[in-house]
């Protein structure tokens, strides 16, 4: 069976096949570099934070680097620790900038990064450089209005090339290559769903992707900035839980696929369907009810 992923990011691990052994990559770490895309606009009351929390009952000493800030600070993390970062650091450029957040531990950590502002806000859980890769698949929404959808890598390691193909509204657009150093990023912008396009590197990279504003669902529903950090495309699998969100009635799941000639079952309660994929460029999407 193909890897797929299911669009309802959370957290991930692959694990080995005796229950022995740990798994070799998580959502939590010890260090950890990212980036923020931008949101719609800064208003009186936004923020950028960070969520920090020691996977065990012990303190644990962070290290927070951001160089184009001049942020270099040391915090003592016990429970449970928000940290508040400049808002300079959410990358509202397309282009290229020194806009990387680096977040160092020692112990494991887990971090979640929450941005915007009292009525629109949102968040993402970052993934440790040991669940980072070099192959990616990027995801997004239908903007609302003049807005963008936004895909920020962000570099590891110094002399880091890159080359994002993207698609735009399920069509082929543009490929561009660049070359990374460690802390800087790139940030890709159209005013178009870019789920679907494609990141390769030649280092592991962090990639950010979403939107700036989108209307959810598109036309009818509320406007929400939306983020996620991508998982590499070899952390994907082959079985997905999806548990209702209540108290919503109905909720979208997107499906893409790593390889051509995919099939995908799934199931509810009373229902068993099946698509089938047999493009990898192609994605479905589809309407659940609790």
């Amino acid at each position: 069976m193909k890897g797929i992923l299911c669009f309802f990011l959370i957290l991930i691990a692959k694990c080995a096949t005796s229950t022995s052994q740990q798994c070799s990559a998580s959502s939590v770490g010890k260090r950890f570099v990212f980036g923020i895309i931008g949101f719609d606009s800064i208003y009186t009351g936004s923020y950028l934070r960070l969520h920090i929390t020691p996977t065990e009952q012990v303190q644990a000493h962070v290290q927070i680097n951001a160089p184009s800030s001049n942020l270099d600070k040391i915090i003592n993390v016990s429970n449970y620790t928000i940290f508040v970062l400049n808002l300079t650091q959410v990358q509202f450029e397309e282009g290229k900038k020194f806009k990387g957040i680096e977040v160092i531990s020692d112990v494991n950590v887990s971090v979640r990064i929450l941005a915007g502002d009292d009525y629109y806000y949102e968040g993402f859980l970052a993934l440790p450089l040991t669940a980072l890769g070099t192959h990616y698949v990027a995801l997004s929404y239908k903007p609302y209005s003049s807005y963008s959808s936004e895909i920020l890598v962000v570099g590891i390691e110094s002399e880091t090339s890159v080359s994002i193909s993207t698609m735009l509204n399920g069509y082929q657009g543009s490929n561009t290559t660049f070359q990374l150093q460690k802390f800087e990023s790139y940030q890709f912008k159209a005013n178009h769903d870019i789920s679907g396009s494609v990141v390769v590197s030649s280092k592991p990279v962090a990639v950010i992707s979403g939107s700036a504003l989108a209307q959810v669902p598109s036309g009818i529903g509320d406007y929400k900035y939306l983020i996620e950090q991508m998982i590499p495309t070899k952390y994907w699998t082959t079985k997905f839980i999806i548990p209702p969100i209540y108290p919503r009635l109905y909720f979208v799941l997107r499906f893409f696929a790593e390889h051509n000639n995919t099939e995908i079952q799934y199931h509810n309660s009373t229902k068993h369907y099946a698509v089938y994929l047999s493009n990898k460029d192609q994605w479905r999407r589809i309407l659940f009810a609790n």
